[in-house]
């Protein structure tokens, strides 16, 4: 066993370059049933050759194309740290062109242009960002999968007692992967008490084909998409005990292999989604709230955000198996009783913020009085058109009943909740003018007279529509905030 781990440990250190990422790959990407597989899904390796150094760092990834479509990731072992790491990235296959964009943790940027010839891709990369800048030619060649052995040899329970148990897995992982923790329906679960329990879980997370980019090293290493982000080092004596044990199942294929394939809603989201989002689906450490939301599709594709809560692509789920995970996610919403609280968390609290006073990306629309032409119609590329399929008529009203309940809470701010709410998008955040994301223009009216405003408010003006739900004393609350940025005359009423 001693020179199991002696070569184990050799052949890990000829892979590390600079940030151990040459071996990373995604889990191969199988179609499900109702859907053949893509031209691009599967697991790649290659390499990326550097134009001026000829640094040559080794790449792996996992692509998949729907249509023409592209979504995966692209991990790239260079030795500057800032350049290397995970690229999530997408984009387009046209004819035998494959281009693809993405950026990682650095924000360095990832261009390819790259050809497809059978079971190899290359063409021209770029790497640019902050710290990091260089171009290269970058070549995939797809990874064949092999069986797995069938041998029914067990494994010692000893050494997975006593190290892997002991210092791995119940210190680290079981903060999660336990009972009562946020990852504890996931596939992989820690028993402290029960070592058979453990080890028969631990060993599903082995790939006994390619032991080496098994789910149990490259989770923890945040070498692949994993909501607890990195918990080991590479090189760390803790790798090094899971990188021996997944050699010790996959000669013994001690219940090894790619683990159960999940066929069902709860088995996909458990999976794939909660160990960022919670078992009860209202996000856990920053991640939102899904519980309620009625579109997940198109973010599940192409991954949506930036930085550490940033939500990677999912290109290894097919549209059946979102779709599945979406009636999962509406069944848990109706048996909390489609609450507009949970509606505007599962659906707006992104872009509009917990107290809905807005982000860098959505307005305040805490005191909105009305909101159900713009949830339909969005506003253009800035907010999706929300269905009747995803919010019906009846989830619209309740998440305006939940804002009505918001705004209430707090009378001193409701004069400045409401001018932001229903005027600045056009207006601007102080009256100053301006225009809204679907090009309509506001005047200034810091200076309005009280009749002109009125007016405006009851009956519209140009392209201003009239908003009949606000209340005189909305409107009077309204005029007495904007006069507040007023440093001239009064206009004439």
């Amino acid at each position: 066993m001693k020179a199991i781990r002696e070569r184990r440990v050799v052949r890990r250190r000829e892979k590390i370059v600079g940030f151990l990422l040459a071996g990373v790959a995604m889990a191969a990407l199988a179609p499900s049933p109702g859907r053949a597989a893509g031209p691009l899904d599967a697991s790649y390796d290659g390499q990326f050759t550097v134009a001026g150094t000829h640094e040559t760092a080794a790449v792996a990834g996992a692509l998949g194309a729907a249509n023409t479509t592209v979504n995966g990731t692209v991990a790239i072992g260079l030795k500057d740290p800032m350049a290397a790491g995970v690229f999530y990235v997408h984009g387009s296959l046209k004819g035998k062109k494959l281009r693809l964009a993405g950026a990682n943790a650095s924000r360095v940027q990832f261009r390819w242009t790259g050809s497809v010839n059978g079971e190899t891709m290359s063409g021209k990369a770029r790497l640019r960002g902050p710290h990091a800048r260089m171009r290269g030619r970058l070549t995939l060649t797809r990874r064949a999968t092999t069986p797995p052995p069938t041998s029914g040899a067990t494994c010692d329970p000893v050494y997975f007692a006593d190290p892997v148990m002991t210092s791995v897995l119940v210190p680290i992982c079981s903060h999660c992967h336990a009972a009562g923790g946020i990852a504890q329906a996931t596939s992989f679960r820690v028993t402290p008490t029960d070592a058979t329990a453990t080890q028969v879980s631990t060993n599903m997370q082995v790939d006994v084909a390619n032991p080496g980019a098994s789910r149990l090293l490259e989770k923890p290493l945040a070498m692949m998409p994993h909501g607890g982000g990195q918990q080991i080092a590479p090189g760390s004596a803790e790798e090094q005990v899971l990188a021996h044990w997944a050699d010790v199942v996959a000669a013994g294929n001690c219940g090894g292999g790619p683990g159960p394939v999940p066929t069902t809603g709860p088995e996909l989201y458990a999976a794939n989604c909660q160990s960022c989002h919670g078992d009860d689906a209202r996000g856990v450490d920053g991640n939102p709230s899904v519980r309620c939301n009625g579109a997940i599709h198109d973010v599940v594709v192409a991954g949506k955000g930036t930085g550490p809560n940033a939500m990677p692509a999912f290109p290894q789920l097919t549209d059946a198996q979102i779709t599945l995970v979406q009636t999962y996610l509406q069944q848990l919403c109706g048996a909390g009783g489609r609450t507009g609280a949970d509606l505007y968390a599962g659906n707006c609290a992104t872009c509009h913020g917990g107290d809905a006073r807005g982000t860098a990306t959505g307005p305040n629309v805490r005191c909105r009085k009305s909101i159900l032409a713009v949830v339909r119609s969005g506003r253009t590329t800035v907010m999706p058109a929300f269905p009747a399929s995803a919010l019906a008529d009846t989830d619209v009203s309740a998440i305006l009943g939940y804002l009505s309940g918001l705004c209430a809470a707090d009378p001193a701010a409701q004069p400045a909740d409401l001018y932001l709410s229903n005027c600045a998008s056009c207006h601007g955040d102080q009256a100053q003018g301006g225009r809204n994301a679907a090009g309509v223009r506001g005047s200034d009216i810091q200076c309005a007279g009280t009749g002109d405003f009125t007016d405006a408010v009851r009956f519209g003006d140009g392209n201003m529509p009239a908003f009949p739900e606000l209340s005189n004393a909305d409107v009077t609350a309204i005029i007495s905030y904007v006069r507040g940025f007023c440093s001239g005359p009064i206009g004439g009423d």
